[in-house]
């Protein structure tokens, strides 16, 4: 990564995302001709300065400086997948769970039903209906 390709990433970037020179210095804080010079390469670009640029132009630090986003590593991605499929089972069980209460509650909303149609036929016989 040299000067030129990290001024050609950022001239770049900026002309896919429709911004102007001045949109830019405007966002970053500074005169069109200030930031001219950066992309230019006559002003080199450091530390904080990066990520103020790469916010300003919509785009992460490794992109602005690579040209392009860097994909995460296999054991990353490894990572990341055990922790989906360690929540993705925890809701399996939830779900199970849920499911067992639902039953439940089916079957104690008939065995009231069934009271309540027997209680009915009761008041009925006593000649209450």
């Amino acid at each position: 990564m040299d000067n030129n390709s990290v001024k050609d990433n950022i001239n770049r970037i900026r002309r896919e995302k429709k911004i102007t020179q001045q949109e830019a210095a405007d966002r970053l804080g500074l005169t069109r001709q200030s930031y001219n010079r950066i992309e230019k390469g006559r002003t080199s670009i450091l530390g904080d300065n990066i990520i103020k640029l790469a916010a300003a132009l919509g785009v992460s630090e490794e992109e602005l400086l690579l040209g392009y986003e860097p994909q995460p590593s296999t054991a990353a991605l490894r990572e990341e997948r055990e922790r989906y499929e360690t929540r993705l089972e925890s809701y399996r069980k939830t779900i199970r769970h849920l499911e067992s209460v639902v039953e439940s509650q089916k079957d104690t909303i008939h065995v009231q039903e069934q009271v309540i149609e027997m209680q009915r036929k009761r008041i009925a016989e006593l000649g209450g209906e």
